[in-house]
C-alpha cells in the first residue's frame, strides 16, 4: 500500500484524480521464499488489511498486486504466480467492483 496512503488518497481527491492502489510483494531476490507458508500468509494478511482499509474510498480506481514479480531467473517460479493469483482472487472477493491487476516489466 506504500507510504501514507491516506495522504496520497486525499491529494488525489483534492485534484479529482483516481489512484491505482498498489500492494508491494516481496521479491525472491530480496529474501522472500515462495515456499515459506508463514511469509506468504503475512503478505496475504497485509493485502487483506489494505483492501479492507480503503475498500470504500471513492478515489481508489483499482488494485495492483505486486510489481515486476517476474524479476530475473526466479520469476519463472510458478509459486510466485500462484501466490499473486491467490491474492488477486481474494482482493476481488473483498472488493468485486474494482479491477485488479499486476504489473510486469
Amino acid at each position: 500500500v506504500g507510504d501514507d496512503p491516506p495522504a496520497r488518497l486525499q491529494r488525489a481527491a483534492d485534484n479529482n484524480l483516481m489512484v491505482a492502489l498498489g500492494f508491494w510483494l516481496g521479491h525472491a531476490r530480496h529474501g522472500i521464499a515462495y515456499d515459506d507458508e508463514a511469509a506468504l500468509a503475512e503478505q496475504k494478511e497485509m493485502v487483506r488489511q489494505g483492501v479492507l482499509r480503503f475498500r470504500d474510498h471513492p478515489n481508489v480506481l483499482m488494485r495492483v498486486i505486486g510489481n515486476e514479480m517476474e524479476g530475473f531467473a526466479e520469476g519463472d517460479n510458478p509459486k510466485i504466480w500462484n501466490h499473486v493469483q491467490e491474492l488477486a482472487a481474494m482482493v476481488k472477493e473483498l472488493d468485486p467492483n474494482r479491477p485488479t491487476a499486476t504489473v510486469t516489466a
